[in-house]
Formats: structure tokens, C-alpha cells, sequence
């Protein structure tokens, strides 16, 4: 089924790029608040049914961990920390990603599912055609992660429940495009052996262990040096004088590569 939703978003957006979505006048505000009241219903039951899999799951996992004596004393170990030494560095300990989840992770999944509902039903959720892009800073073991891949596909499937005339299929967008900020490898290793479990395609790791190295957009100093560098490749490249790549740029980017903000992406 989630295979299937996710299908049908891409064929959705897809369609976008046609008259009929390229002609849409409403604003998305407006289109999630007349959506919400005959949403809200369908998603109620959505969301019980994916914490509902989403426990079984965790329940499962967990126990699998508590292989022999050792283990599940490391495990009982570690609940202590969670709730005295949180802001400590605790997470590479043996069993602390376990005794996280399990402290935590299904009350901060209600937490942001809750929260993504009153976004859509206030008009706030953010939303584009062809799918989020969001970054997860301090994922964690990924409850907020993980709600919101639900809460996306939850959507999806209440369109396609409960509109039977169409006007809300522009809700209907792709599945949203996580990146996973976490320092604890225990964390990440945590959430790619629980995706396994859950076989709804990831996510599998944090992409990155560290925030404040992270350079979303090149400041002009490194926009510099990129074109430095890109000079002196074409120049090698093309056995061309520095003249020659710089009307290359002039041409290919109007107003100059300054004018160009470079993503991590």
C-alpha cells in the first residue's frame, strides 16, 4: 500500500507540470483549510493505525535486543541516564539508543503527528508539488522523522479515501525527502536496523553527524574559491587561457557566479 501511495503522489505531481495544476489559482493555505474538516476524520484513524504498526514494530525490535542476561541489564542500565544525564554525553553507551526509543519515541511520534494535523488543518503545513525537502536536526532514533513520512502518506491515502470529486488531489504530493542530522552513531545505527523493521523505505541513517559544519549556502569566499577551481579544471581541460572560462561563466550565469547559492544538496 505505501508503495502504492507513493506511486500515485509521483504520478500526481508528475501531472503538475500539465495545464490543469499549472493553472491552480488556490494557495496551499487555502486548499488545506477547506481540505482539513473531511480529512480530519480519515486521518484520526490513520494515525492510530500507524502508531499502532509503529509500536508493534518498536515492541518487536526491542526485544530482539535483549538477546541474553547481559543485554537487558545494560538495557535497564541505561534508563537512568535517558532520564538524569540526557544532556550528557551518554549516547554511545551500550543499549542507550534502545532505552531512548523506548522511553520516548512513541510520545514525541503523537507529538509531531499532532502537531503536522494542526498545521494542515490551520493551513500551515508546508507543502509543495514536488515534495518536501526537510532537514532533522537532533533526529535522535527519528520520531519526528518518522511521523512526518506518516503523516505524508496518511494524507495522501484520506485524499484518496475521501475525495471523490478531486479537489483535493493537489494534496497528494510525493514523499518527503529527509536528511537526518545526528551525532550518536548508536542513534543512526538505531534507526536503519528499525526502518528495516518497518519495510516502509527508510529512512537509514543520519546523512550528516555534525550541524554546525554543515553549509547549507556557500558564502562568497567559497563561491570564489569554487570558481577558482573550476577555472583552473576547464583550463587543463580545454587547454584554454583564464579569459576563456570566465566568458564560459558570464555566459552560462547571468550576473556572474556570485550571484549563485550552493546548497550541501
Amino acid at each position: 500500500m505505501a508503495a502504492q501511495l507513493d506511486a500515485y503522489a509521483n504520478k500526481n505531481s508528475t501531472a503538475a507540470a500539465g495545464p490543469e495544476r499549472a493553472d491552480r489559482r488556490e494557495t496551499w493555505r487555502s486548499l488545506q483549510r477547506r481540505a482539513a474538516p473531511k480529512l480530519v476524520p480519515c486521518l484520526d484513524q490513520l494515525r492510530e493505525k500507524s502508531l499502532g504498526e509503529l509500536i508493534s514494530v518498536l515492541e518487536e525490535y526491542l526485544l530482539s535486543c535483549l538477546r541474553d542476561k547481559q543485554s537487558a541489564q545494560e538495557f535497564l542500565d541505561r534508563l537512568p541516564d535517558i532520564y538524569d544525564s540526557c544532556n550528557k554525553p551518554i549516547y554511545e553507551r551500550p543499549m542507550i539508543a534502545e532505552a531512548y526509543a523506548y522511553i520516548h519515541m512513541v510520545g514525541r511520534y503523537c507529538n509531531w503527528w499532532d502537531t503536522f494535523a494542526e498545521l494542515l488543518a490551520a493551513g500551515w503545513m508546508p507543502m509543495r508539488e514536488s515534495g518536501l525537502r526537510v532537514l532533522d536536526v537532533g533526529a535522535g532514533p527519528g520520531p519526528a522523522t518518522y511521523a512526518l513520512l506518516d503523516f505524508s502518506r496518511a494524507v495522501n491515502q484520506a485524499v484518496l479515501d475521501v475525495d471523490d470529486t478531486g479537489e483535493f488531489q493537489a494534496l497528494c504530493t510525493p514523499r518527503p525527502d529527509v536528511v537526518m542530522v545526528e551525532s550518536s552513531w548508536s542513534m543512526s545505527n538505531f534507526v536503519h536496523r528499525l526502518s528495516e523493521e518497518r519495510r516502509l523505505g527508510g529512512p537509514y541513517e543520519a546523512t550528516f553527524d555534525d550541524f554546525f559544519s554543515l553549509r547549507l549556502v556557500r558564502t562568497r569566499a567559497m563561491n570564489a574559491e569554487l570558481r577558482r577551481s573550476l577555472t583552473s579544471q576547464i583550463m587543463d581541460e580545454w587547454d584554454a587561457g583564464p579569459i576563456g572560462p570566465s566568458g564560459f561563466f558570464r555566459r552560462s550565469t547571468p550576473g556572474g557566479m556570485n550571484r549563485i547559492a550552493f546548497t550541501s544538496a
